[in-house]
């Protein structure tokens, strides 16, 4: 019983519950913040007919099942990338625990993918990518990368020649092709 009480193995399932619990908050973050609204108020409410979820009905991936992905006050369907987030946000949790242990760089990990999931789907939807996420995340690399591998010359590095290249890339296209290739929210 201490083995099984000992094995590393048992840290994923809570991580894996965790990042699905980030995943349903990034759903709303996904559905509001391009729409301008708030992401922490007012409560989650089906955009159909108002009904306010209730706690039950917004735990990760089994709400979704246990309401056959539809609203419980009016019927109508609940987009399954609802739970689609939820998981891939737990399971990147998972893998960036796994690849990197329990340190900063993990955590730093983490959020730099569930944020880059938050942003693919806002863009595939929107086309645009929020500020708030883009340099949101520059400033939270900045500030975290002294005690990184890199330091902050090689993330000072890194910032600039990865936005540098992608607005070349974008120039270029734009001069050669006369259609804009990729927006400001991409370089940033």
């Amino acid at each position: 019983m201490s083995e099984f009480l000992a094995s590393p193995y048992l840290i994923y399932l809570p991580t894996l519950i965790f990042g699905s619990c980030v995943g349903s908050f990034l759903n709303v973050v996904i559905h509001r913040m391009p729409r301008g609204i708030s992401v922490v108020s007012p409560p989650s409410s089906c955009p159909s007919c108002g009904h306010r979820v209730r706690p039950w009905e917004n735990v990760p991936v089994f709400a979704w099942i246990f309401l056959r992905g539809r609203c419980s006050g009016c019927g109508s369907g609940i987009s399954p990338r609802y739970p689609a987030v939820e998981l891939a946000t737990g399971l990147l949790a998972v893998a960036s625990l796994w690849w990197f242990g329990p340190t900063l760089e993990g955590l730093m990990s983490f959020v730099l993918l569930a944020s880059m999931l938050a942003v693919a789907f806002i863009d595939w939807e929107h086309m645009i990518i929020p500020d708030q996420i883009s340099l949101g995340l520059l400033v939270l690399g900045l500030a975290v990368s002294p005690w990184s591998s890199t330091g902050i010359v090689g993330a000072l590095t890194g910032a600039a020649v990865g936005g540098g290249l992608l607005l070349a890339v974008g120039f270029l296209w734009e001069k050669m092709r006369g259609v804009e290739a990729m927006g400001g929210g991409d370089v940033k």
